[in-house]
């Protein structure tokens, strides 16, 4: 849309001319150049560009203050729009350029090259994708501090899109040259990219020998017999174009430090790992609360509760890794075998809240023979705070009126565990079964 703005800034510098050429019958110079659907298109802007006025310099001031007017690319965007709604793709962004609005064109090989440096998540030639691309823009252009219409020629330049530059200067052209390119350190297409005389197959999982892939070796010999990284790449199922699914894995792992760190990464500090991404992140999230999950069930129906170790052993699982207080009732019959259990609350990192009205409303419910409770110390310390002692005081007072024994209340900690019943604190890796 360069011949609209042209026409604009023709009617704020010259309107005589540019009545007697535009508006008037006889075809301007640069109307006559235009093939038949832009010159109905351009009679529509006219049509839209005479809104703004009586004669055409009032009308061009009061557009370009209007532009001017908007303080971000977002609302000078939908201005265009809601005057020229015509305008497709690229085109309100060009005229927006054309009137010296500070922006990088999103075109296709810019988009290519924000994305090749890890700045835009992909390319779309959508308003959504094009949006994103100005918006990465407007941050390089922020930390650089470099005028935004040098930037989007250097950017021009660089990809290839700068009409009148020799293709030589394109270092990231679709075909680039990252041998010579001053960005390479900073590029993620360049970082995966095979070394310059490397063959562009890598090597992949399939092409090892059967005894030596991770899904055989899992069928052959069982799960146990597979390192983590095995049975992590068995879950993320393909890699990245420089590393198999089992060296993403490893370096996965060794980044977050082990299965721990794993289970503690956020979903997105999880996606944003090489060759994970979204889907493989939440299969892995899905795969560790699994295991957590079969590991709290084991034994989980008709289990007897003999002591507290036994409670430790039902509970301990589900507290790894757990950012959160969380305290949970165990209703029992009269042979102490567990018939229901619940979460009662989750508080906060230092402390739960609960009224015992709450706390023994399931086992009311179930018309438990017996009770017990536990609950967790995200710190790793399970020694009681004079809050908890004084709250299980009031427990066992609610539990002689209500005439339900509170067989014991537990905190559990990091591989430790207290035992209000025992009033003492235990090693669960050292002490034994009672």
């Amino acid at each position: 849309m360069r011949e609209l703005a042209r026409a604009v800034r023709r009617a704020e510098e010259a309107p005589e001319e540019f009545a007697r050429e535009t508006i008037a019958e006889a075809p301007a110079p640069f109307r006559a150049r235009l093939a038949k659907p832009r010159r109905a298109q351009l009679a529509r802007a006219l049509e839209a560009f005479a809104a703004f006025g009586p004669e055409p310099r009032a009308a061009g001031l009061a557009l370009g203050a209007a532009l001017r007017g908007a303080s971000r690319l977002v609302d000078a965007l939908a201005f265009v729009r809601r005057t020229f709604p015509f305008l497709k793709g690229l085109e309100p962004y060009r005229l927006l350029q054309a009137w010296d609005w500070p922006l990088v064109l999103p075109d296709g090989r810019r988009q290519t090259l924000f994305y090749r440096l890890g700045v835009l998540p992909g390319r779309s030639a959508t308003a959504g994708g094009m949006r994103l691309a100005c918006e990465a823009a407007e941050r390089i252009h922020r930390l650089t501090g470099e005028d935004a219409r040098a930037l989007d020629l250097i950017v021009g330049v660089f990809a290839g899109a700068a009409p009148g530059y020799p293709p030589a200067l394109a270092r990231c052209a679709p075909r680039p040259r990252c041998e010579d390119c001053p960005a390479a350190a900073q590029c993620q297409y360049c970082k995966y990219r095979p070394p310059a005389g490397e063959s562009a197959r890598r090597s992949t999982i399939k092409d090892w020998d059967p005894r030596q892939r991770p899904r055989e070796r899992l069928a052959e010999n069982g799960a146990a017999q597979l390192s983590d990284a095995e049975l992590m790449a068995i879950l993320l199922r393909t890699g990245t174009a420089r590393e198999t699914a089992l060296e993403v894995a490893q370096r996965a792992l060794g980044e977050l430090g082990g299965l721990n760190g794993l289970d503690e990464a956020a979903l997105g500090e999880l996606r944003a790992k090489p060759g994970i991404g979204m889907v493989k992140a939440v299969t892995i999230k899905a795969a560790i609360e699994l295991g957590k999950r079969l590991a709290s069930a084991v034994g989980r129906d008709g289990q007897g509760i003999r002591c507290a170790r036994d409670l430790y052993n039902r509970f301990q699982h589900r507290f790894i890794n757990a950012k959160q207080e969380q305290f949970h009732q165990v209703c029992l019959n009269t042979k102490h075998v567990v018939i229901a259990e619940s979460l009662v609350t989750q508080g906060t990192l230092a402390s739960s809240v609960v009224h015992p009205r709450e706390a023994f409303r399931d086992a009311i419910r179930n018309s438990a023979a017996a009770v017990a409770f536990v609950h967790n110390h995200p710190s790793g310390d399970p020694a009681p705070s004079p809050r908890d002692i004084e709250f299980t005081e009031r427990l066992e007072e609610s539990a002689r009126i209500l005439g339900i024994p509170m067989l014991d209340h537990i905190i559990i900690g990091a591989g430790r565990y207290y035992s209000f019943r025992d009033r003492s604190e235990f090693d669960a890796r050292a002490a034994p079964d009672r």
